[in-house]
């Protein structure tokens, strides 16, 4: 018997999520936004538990070395990974909400 996804019972669909936290915009009803980015990171540990395979850390690296940058864009596509950020963390490295940014640069990664 062929199933469509219509006839499907809610309760039968299993899919295992994890949810790969990077950032923290507020913590107990304050918003972070206007503090730097090492900052927020450093909150975001202090902050969450992690669950592994449910909730972890997205995977971070600190350099301002170019080589090391273009080493870990390479293995992100090797490893088939989604996205790879590149963020300012101390200066102007503040959260701007719904605006693009000299601060961070975002690659998509095409599957």
């Amino acid at each position: 018997m062929d199933l469509s996804v219509q006839d499907a019972d809610i309760k039968e669909i299993k899919v295992q999520i994890c949810i790969f936290a990077f950032d923290l915009l507020y913590l107990n009803g304050e918003s972070l936004v206007e503090k730097p980015f090492r900052e927020r990171r450093r909150l975001l540990h202090e902050s969450i538990r992690c669950i592994p395979g449910e909730l972890v850390f997205a995977e971070s690296r600190t350099t301002s070395n170019i080589d090391e940058i273009n080493m870990y864009l390479e293995q992100s596509v090797k490893d088939d990974c989604k996205d790879f950020m590149i963020k300012t963390l101390d200066d102007d490295a503040t959260y701007e909400i719904a605006k693009r940014s000299y601060k961070w640069h975002k690659i998509n990664f095409l599957n």
